[in-house]
């Protein structure tokens, strides 16, 4: 494990050196604080670091402060160095967000302890930030599809009609809905119905430009998100998305198997005139409308333009 020892002092940086060495650790000594941070800054730096209270260039309480801070580049576990009775008392730099406090004359002993307890503490925290990874991934996509649910949808529309209103551009929604997905639910049970929810979004997925974003609303409905895309390629992709649903059956295990086509509505912004949720509604009433005349089919809704009321 590499060790980072902010140090002034040539003997101590020496001793710290031949410790860390002995323990296995992959120690690198850095005399002033402007070196060091810039060692920690590097891509795959160190993660654990000693630090003199009164190092020259960055003392200990500038660099708690510099990693915890937003443009931090990654967590450090910081451990400060000080002599007892130093002018600058570490505690101000575990205030501000260092983890411990030796004090000198180094014990081996105790840093020995104080290194053990600081690798567990980064293992930790490695774990937490998987979990957090893993919390914030639920929390935006659709547990079924694993594609993005309609509340990030709705999030990157917004953005995306922010963009679109400083470039002059087109956003285009798609609503998508299996015809007929009801009743075989009904039929089949559940488990065949979020069978053909996966293989269906696996299809979109694979009929869309990698720029483009696939969400899942209820049951069989999704939205597609087209950045730049005007009414006119707008209608070609909705197109290939309804062939893309009915071309072959969607199986349903033991042998079963059904072909589902598809309802699209489409509602196109040009220049962000409209926001992100009247956008999604826009298509949403436009996908209604295919679905009341029989499905199988693509309804547009009128394109908006800056400086016009949203058309039903």
């Amino acid at each position: 494990m590499r060790v980072l020892v902010a140090v002034g002092s040539a003997r101590l940086r020496r001793e710290l050196d031949e410790l860390l060495a002995d323990w296995r650790f992959a120690p690198e000594s850095h005399g002033d604080g402007l070196s060091a941070w810039e060692a920690l800054e590097a891509p795959g730096g160190p993660r654990l670091a000693f630090w003199q209270v009164d190092l020259p260039g960055l003392d200990a309480l500038a660099a708690a402060r510099r990693l915890r801070g937003v443009d931090a580049p990654r967590y450090v576990h910081l451990l400060v160095l000080a002599e007892r009775g130093e002018a600058t008392p570490p505690l101000a730099a575990v205030d501000a967000g260092a983890d411990d406090v030796l004090f000198l004359p180094v014990n081996a002993e105790e840093l020995r302890v104080r290194l053990a307890l600081a690798r567990r503490a980064l293992h930790l925290q490695e774990k937490l930030t998987v979990l957090t990874d893993v919390v914030r991934h639920q929390a935006d996509r659709d547990p079924v599809t694993n594609v993005w649910n309609r509340r990030a949808i709705a999030e990157m529309l917004a953005r995306e009609l922010t963009r679109a209103c400083r470039d002059n551009d087109w956003v285009t929604v798609l609503a998508l809905h299996l015809d007929g997905f009801k009743e075989l639910n009904e039929t089949h049970g559940p488990e065949a119905g979020d069978g053909v929810i996966r293989e269906a979004a696996e299809r979109l997925r694979t009929a869309i430009r990698a720029s483009d974003w696939l969400g899942r609303n209820v049951a069989a409905k999704y939205f597609l998100l087209l950045p730049g895309c005007n009414p006119d390629r707008a209608v070609a992709t909705a197109e290939r998305l309804r062939h893309a649903s009915a071309e072959k059956p969607f199986p349903l295990g033991e042998g079963r198997s059904v072909v589902l086509t598809a309802s699209v509505g489409l509602a196109s912004d040009r220049g962000g005139s409209i926001s992100a949720e009247e956008l999604l509604d826009r298509a949403s009433e436009a996908l209604r409308r295919a679905r009341s005349e029989g499905g199988d089919t693509i309804r547009q809704a009128l394109p908006t333009q800056a400086g016009q009321l949203p058309l039903a």
